[in-house]
């Protein structure tokens, strides 16, 4: 059994994907919590945190940028938490928005979950 290493946010608009997502950082050893577009987490960072949040970019409703945003805006552990946006979009301009909307780093869903699992590894030992 794998000693838990904190809370994770999965906000995802595609079940499928909120599934694979949630199961690779439960395997990580994380408690995983969902949200199916941005509004739906911004209302769950009113009760509760996370240590990672791991964000679609384009998703209806709110998508990942703004999300990213408020969340930041929020204050406390939310202006800091890693938040790793995860977008079948691989190209510069699209890192950059991330980077500016305040995502600490961008994973292309090309990349497969060896990205995911790598960036992650990353930034939560910086963390």
């Amino acid at each position: 059994m794998m000693i838990s290493t904190g809370n994770a946010l999965v906000i995802e608009d595609d079940p499928f994907m909120r599934s694979a997502v949630g199961a690779l950082l439960r395997k990580l050893g994380y408690d995983v919590r969902s949200a199916a577009n941005g509004d739906e987490a911004l209302r769950m960072a009113l009760d509760w945190t996370a240590d990672v949040v791991v964000t679609d970019v384009e998703m209806p409703v709110m998508d990942g940028l703004q999300t990213t945003r408020n969340l930041r805006c929020m204050g406390g552990i939310w202006a800091t938490v890693p938040i790793i946006g995860f977008s079948a979009k691989d190209t510069p301009a699209a890192g950059s928005d991330c980077i500016a909307a305040g995502m600490n780093a961008l994973v292309p869903k090309g990349g497969g979950y060896a990205g995911l699992r790598a960036t992650l590894n990353s930034l939560m030992a910086v963390a």
